[in-house]
């Protein structure tokens, strides 16, 4: 019980200090993800073009209860919004601290589980950015340990709240399945686990995970099911995704990303412990629940990538088990090594604890490094005007408000002039989420990335659209931000621009934009569409 106060207390710590620096340190604007999810809130559904609904909910409720302190202490609503993550985060600690305790058998091997998550820049990241990983990683980790008490510790109980977990799993994020399917080989692998009624219990858990599926089912069918032909465009396997060519460089550029990604040593050892424990090998029930509950997961994205690149965090749910088992080959190998040896592995642990601390701390704050980041690339120019970008992944999440003041003061203009709201728009579904948050109405603002060969977002899913219902739009002016469209002058009466917009931090351009005044819309713009929703 002690050490159960000790965990809670370190994650209750944790936690409030990332609340702090929400409140009073943090220079880091919305992500585009964490935007365009929250303009999701402001239109709830029973599902969305790329993700179910459960995010949406989350920050809707998120707001409605903390908006209006949100926007007394900070003046903005980001509080309100990242909330769920903060909370999600301390979730995520103590499902693993409970995993690591129930298959290792040790309090303290669960402890330095917990302590290696929380070095990882991607936990942290997860922890503070209300994107759809925060909520999703947490009920995964949450169902592994459920999943574990239900079929090896043989609480026959518990199966409803295992299926509440996935099925709440699904409504995140599709790939949920593989935790599903990484559940069904490890039955495969042990089918005297399904014995003594636990085999009802698994019906039961499929029944409720695929009952909160109907929403996200009914939605898609509405939809043309332009949600699930959207995931498998970007697994490649869509009849008319591309590319369709195998990219025979994929799993190389997956392996290096993943290496990157845990630090390297932490893969390393990952992929040591995958060898070791392997079927036929693990020593216990408990070591093979956590490797078939990761490998699955990690092979999957492994042979996808084959077809078409992915982004770099969708194998996370993969080290959610593969922390523990890693750590359990530490434990296992360091008595059997010799003096030198031990010391080898203490100094690699203790340089890989040090760069993930550093990492996470340039997550919150990359300001003071930046000067030497933009050292080490090109010089800023006209066709690359923000070359820091390239090596600092915070630079998304920067510069959000500079372009919203500059985009408020044309739709002043236009205002003023001819006595009319600008419609706001840009080429780009994260511009236009930002701008959605960031300017001081919060306007309803439109996507013409159809149009600039962009991709499709739910933007396109909402009416009217002035890619869909041009004529709903006429003479109506627009504040467009983005690079230029065939044929404008025939569009519009007049085309003002561009005015290029650059956000600074410590001398160095980390964000910029090109910004138009389209004055009178005259036309349309169905014959510049040429992509197809899945995309």
């Amino acid at each position: 019980m002690d050490r159960r106060v000790g965990i809670f207390a370190t994650i209750v710590a944790l936690s409030s200090l990332r609340w702090l620096w929400l409140m009073h340190g943090c220079a880091l604007d919305l992500a585009p993800d964490e935007a365009h999810y929250w303009d999701w809130s402001r239109q709830l559904d029973a599902s969305y073009y790329s993700k179910g609904p459960l995010i949406a909910w989350l920050i809707a409720a998120s707001v409605e209860l903390l908006g209006p302190w949100s926007l007394r202490q900070t003046g903005s609503l980001v509080l309100a919004v990242r909330a769920p993550a903060i909370a999600c985060g301390a979730l995520l600690l103590w499902g693993l601290w409970e995993l690591s305790r129930q298959t290792l058998h040790s309090s303290r091997l669960a402890w330095a589980v917990v302590g290696i998550a929380c070095s990882l820049p991607i936990v942290s990241a997860g922890s503070i950015l209300m994107t759809i990983d925060a909520p999703f990683v947490a009920l995964w980790t949450w169902a592994l340990v459920v999943g574990h008490a239900f079929w090896i510790d043989r609480r026959r109980w518990t199966w409803p709240m295992l299926g509440v977990l996935v099925g709440l799993g699904l409504l995140t994020k599709y790939t949920m399945l593989l935790w599903l399917g990484s559940a069904a080989l490890f039955l495969a692998a042990r089918p005297y686990l399904l014995v003594q009624g636990a085999w009802r219990g698994t019906l039961g858990i499929l029944t409720i995970a695929g009952l909160a599926c109907l929403p996200m089912l009914w939605w898609n069918a509405a939809h043309d099911w332009i949600g699930l032909r959207h995931v498998a465009g970007q697994a490649g396997v869509e009849p008319h995704s591309q590319p369709t060519t195998i990219r025979w460089w994929g799993p190389c550029e997956y392996l290096g990303g993943q290496c990157a990604l845990w630090l390297g040593f932490w893969f390393a050892l990952w992929l040591a412990a995958i060898i070791r424990y392997r079927p036929g090998r693990e020593p216990s029930v408990y070591l093979a629940y956590l490797w078939w509950m990761s490998l699955p997961t990690f092979v999957v994205f492994l042979l996808a990538s084959v077809r078409k690149s992915g982004q770099v965090n969708w194998p996370v749910p993969a080290f959610l088990a593969g922390l523990p088992l890693l750590v359990a080959l530490l434990a296992d190998l360091f008595p059997r090594l010799s003096l030198a040896g031990q010391r080898w592995l203490r100094r690699a642990m203790v340089v890989s604890l040090g760069v993930g601390i550093g990492g996470t701390v340039l997550l919150h704050d990359s300001r003071p490094v930046l000067p030497w980041l933009s050292a080490c690339c090109e010089a800023e120019s006209e066709t690359r005007p923000t070359p820091v970008r390239r090596l600092d992944p915070t630079c998304r999440l920067r510069g959000w408000k500079t372009l919203a003041e500059t985009v408020q003061r044309l739709r002043d203009q236009v205002r003023q002039q001819r006595q009319q709201e600008a419609i706001v728009a840009a080429d780009q579904w994260t511009i236009v989420s930002e701008l959605a948050f960031y300017l001081p109405d919060q306007p309803r603002t439109y996507s013409l990335a159809r149009a600039a060969a962009g991709r499709y977002s739910q933007y396109d899913l909402w009416h009217p659209n002035p890619i869909d219902e041009a004529q709903a739009f006429q003479g109506r002016s627009f504040v467009y931000v983005g690079e230029e469209l065939p044929g404008w002058q025939h569009r519009f009466e007049q085309v003002q621009g561009p005015i290029r917009v650059t956000h600074r931090e410590a001398g160095v351009a980390v964000a910029s934009w090109k910004v138009w005044l389209l004055l009178g819309l005259r036309g349309d713009f169905a014959d510049l569409v040429q992509i197809r929703p899945e995309y």
